[in-house]
Parts: C-alpha cells; structure tokens; sequence
C-alpha cells in the first residue's frame, strides 16, 4: 500500500509541475518557461552542491559557460536588428591600444 502511496504523491507533483509549466507558456511565451525551468535546475544543482558533499570539478565551470553562451546566441538569434556586436577586427584594435598604453605607463 506504501508503494501506491509514493506513486500517487509522484504523480500528483508531476500533474502540478507539467500545469505550471503549460501555463508559463500560455501566459507569457515558451522563452520565458524555458528560462524558468532552466533557472530551477541551476538552482536544484547549486542546492545539491550545498546540502550533498561532492567534489567540484572544472566540468561543472565548462557545462554552465555551455548553457550560457547557448541562452546569448538564442536571444542574439532573434534579435539581429537591435543587438551590434563589435567586428574582430575592432575588438584586436582595442586590445592592442590598452597593451600599448599600458607599455608605455610603465616606462
């Protein structure tokens, strides 16, 4: 009887979860349910980070710039028009000017 139990909890939190999740959608758009269902996974890992002890590794560093950059180029994607990013070329050109300077204040 206990097993029907757990079973009936699991799948009543999971009715409820799936209903929130097609009502974000429905409300506000799937970009917005997308990035909530993410933020709660972020913050499920970071919680288990804190009450489970595990090792830390640079894995964990290289996934969450994965998804990151992901989530940039998704909102980039969509958003051509209004976002300019600055060429390469402009970019070394900066890069160049702050090491030059820098050189010459420490002479």
């Amino acid at each position: 009887m206990q097993t029907y139990g757990y079973a009936f909890m699991l799948s009543l939190t999971g009715y409820f979860g799936i209903s929130f999740v097609l009502a974000l959608i429905k409300l506000f758009g799937a970009l917005v349910a997308v990035t909530v269902t993410t933020g709660r996974k972020a913050m499920t890992m970071c919680l288990s980070f804190l009450i489970f002890s595990k090792p830390f590794t640079f894995h964990y560093i290289w996934s969450g710039l994965l998804v990151i950059i992901g989530i940039f180029l998704n909102i980039y994607s969509k958003n051509k028009d209004r976002i300019r990013l600055p060429s390469l070329r402009n970019v070394w050109n900066i890069i160049q000017k702050k090491q030059t300077s820098s050189l010459s204040q420490m002479v």
